[in-house]
């Protein structure tokens, strides 16, 4: 009983009812979970391959695993990277910058992230009505749990 009071508490020092809060994380949290699932399919990729080709076995490599995938942003010839002046030539234009996320699993799961989470800030910021400072805080504290079950859910339980 404590705990719920101390829930709702901050639904009786502010102007917003609990079903316009609801509403609002209800319309924010999608983002945040697509973020989440993201986060932890990066770093899954990243630090534990194997447990990713074990859930697919398929998967192309050359896309999936980054030990090799990072490859694909830059100019092959004959199976070998091509350098001029001592760097590698990019594959395409904006393929080692604002257009790197189309070359790679790994990338592509690091935009998604970033874009889950600007996306939930950005719906939040258009659902939230006039709200005293601390409820940025609280915000803060339920999409960070959101994202982290996310995470966890993708991260330590999917993949392991």
């Amino acid at each position: 009983m404590k705990t719920i009071i101390l829930l709702l508490f901050p639904f009786l020092l502010s102007g917003q009812t609990l079903k316009e809060k609801l509403h609002q994380y209800a319309l924010s949290s999608p983002a945040f979970v697509i973020s989440g699932v993201a986060g932890g399919l990066e770093e899954t990729l990243n630090h534990h391959y194997g447990k990713f080709k074990k859930k697919f076995p398929n998967a192309n490599d050359q896309f999936w695993n980054p030990q090799t995938s990072w490859k694909n942003k830059y100019k092959m010839k004959d199976g070998e990277l091509v350098k001029v002046n001592g760097k590698y030539v990019p594959k395409f234009f904006l393929s080692t910058s604002a257009l790197v996320f189309t070359t790679d699993a790994y990338h592509l799961s690091r935009t998604t992230k970033r874009f889950g989470t600007y996306g939930g800030f950005i719906i939040n910021g258009i659902t939230v009505k006039k709200q005293k400072w601390w409820w940025h805080v609280v915000d803060a504290v339920v999409y960070s749990a959101v994202w982290s079950a996310s995470f966890h859910l993708t991260h330590d339980i999917y993949f392991n």
